[in-house]
């Protein structure tokens, strides 16, 4: 599944992030969240590929 799967099934992201490396932590894929009001639900892709790596799902008041 690709972040274009993902947008299809679950609309327009409220919140993106680009492939990067963050010092001391590596490199991250590119990720999307969508906020709802029960909850808010992150999915994170693969470095390089863009394949689904993980989904998360959080309560909307201890999301970052």
């Amino acid at each position: 599944m690709t972040p274009d799967d993902v947008v299809s099934l679950l609309g327009a992201p409220d919140r993106t992030g680009e492939e990067k490396e963050i010092e001391l932590l590596g490199k991250y894929g590119p990720w999307l969240r969508f906020d709802r009001e029960d909850m808010c639900i992150h999915v994170e892709f693969n470095i390089g590929t863009h394949s689904l790596k993980q989904i998360t799902v959080m309560l909307p008041e201890i999301a970052p």
